[in-house]
């Protein structure tokens, strides 16, 4: 595996400083960058960056309101869905537009190591909730991050399994990028599952990181660096898990 065989997909809504992600992603030999956001959005604020990028963008549904957008995970697993379309690699990573990571170096280098895994970080990889998948930045095959974020939007949209209960999104990246890949949590205990086929690059190995306390300002992003230090919401280390190991004790 060569970074000439990862996709970059950003998304999330456009900020003054999106662009820097875009900039950043080629600048570290990431040929392919996708972003994937609303039709709304100020798109201006990506004339910042002189970078080739892929644009898709979506129409809010008119039945939103019928939809489970419960933590965003409707907007989240839509805006992947559509931007892994565009993608033309065997890899995907998924970033979001209101953090930025400069150096992922080693996030790389496990994936060329454990290519059959999906990978993300401890941010939010919360050990309080069951099948809690970090969905900051995560990637694996293109294929996974596609049937598993189209079968999540299918769930939002209440037309594929409408009795699973799944209180987070975070837990519906979980099961559903897991159930991608073949393996169903429902039959399977989640750690076991995790332990196989799940790998976390700490964000203490991607130095640089700035990343968002959003749900603190009202959707109007502040980058706080050295996670999850300054983060207004007090992530606090031992609360998350580093290692797929962990998964096992």
């Amino acid at each position: 595996m060569n970074k000439s065989d990862i996709s970059i997909i950003i998304t999330g809504p456009i900020d003054d400083r999106t662009f820097e992600a875009i900039d950043s992603y080629r600048s570290q030999g990431f040929e392919e960058i996708i972003v994937s956001t609303w039709d709304d959005e100020d798109l201006s604020l990506l004339d910042k960056t002189n970078e080739p990028y892929k644009l898709v963008l979506s129409k809010y549904p008119e039945n939103i309101k019928e939809i489970n957008n419960q933590g965003c995970r409707f907007f989240q697993s839509f805006t992947t869905f559509k931007g892994s379309r565009l993608v033309t690699k065997k890899y995907a990573i998924r970033s979001r537009s209101d953090e930025l990571y400069p150096d992922l170096s080693k996030f790389f280098q496990n994936m060329v190591e454990h290519p059959k895994k999906v990978h993300t970080t401890d941010n939010g990889f919360w050990k309080t909730h069951r099948f809690c998948f970090s969905s900051h930045l995560f990637g694996g095959k293109t294929e996974v991050i596609r049937e598993g974020c189209f079968m999540m939007v299918l769930n939002a949209e209440r037309n594929l399994f409408p009795n699973i209960q799944l209180e987070y999104p975070e837990q519906c990246f979980g099961f559903y990028l897991l159930l991608a890949k073949g393996c169903d949590i429902r039959v399977k205990h989640w750690k076991q599952a995790f332990y196989e086929n799940v790998f976390i690059t700490p964000c203490k190995d991607l130095p640089g990181h700035l990343h968002s306390g959003q749900s603190f300002t009202n959707y109007k992003f502040k980058r706080h660096t050295d996670y999850p230090d300054n983060r207004p919401d007090r992530h606090q280390i031992e609360q998350l898990y580093q290692s797929s190991e962990e998964f096992l004790c």
